[in-house]
């Protein structure tokens, strides 16, 4: 049996100053069941204190909003899908920059997706030169994340 102090998934991390005591994440899990005015209650506190008392590094109540993907240029299918589907599972929709110079496998990813369950505007792909749309990922004002591989 392994010591759980060994093992990565239970050391600290600190990211910007916060220390986080182990690395496990409870990711959002769009828990919508508010009144209109948006404010967290009671069963909120239960159900997301529950992960918070169960040992997790950290609990995220709400998705992220529109992630901007920057997929890595090799192994280009692959990493696109690896970087998309944590975000979708998130909660999240996502604005993916395929491989400049593998656009293929984007393009085709795209038409996959358009044949499948997932509803149209989770996944949007575009294609093109890094230096053009760097710039516009980074100032939009929709976009509330970026993740780059």
């Amino acid at each position: 049996m392994t010591d759980n102090k060994n093992v990565p998934l239970f050391s600290p991390l600190t990211l910007r100053g916060i220390t986080f005591a182990n690395r496990l994440w409870v990711s959002p899990m769009c828990q919508y069941s508010s009144p209109l005015d948006g404010v967290a209650r009671a069963w909120h506190q239960v159900h997301i204190g529950s992960f918070a008392t169960g040992g997790a590094g950290l609990t995220m109540m709400e998705a992220t909003g529109v992630v901007a993907v920057v997929a890595p240029e090799k192994p280009a299918l692959l990493g696109l899908i690896s970087m998309m589907a944590p975000i979708i599972v998130g909660g999240n929709t996502c604005v993916i920059l395929g491989s400049a110079t593998m656009p293929l496998s984007a393009v085709t990813f795209a038409e996959v997706l358009n044949s499948s369950d997932v509803p149209s505007g989770v996944v949007n792909i575009l294609t093109g030169f890094r230096k053009e749309l760097l710039t516009q990922f980074a100032s939009h004002m929709d976009i509330n994340a970026i993740a780059y591989g």
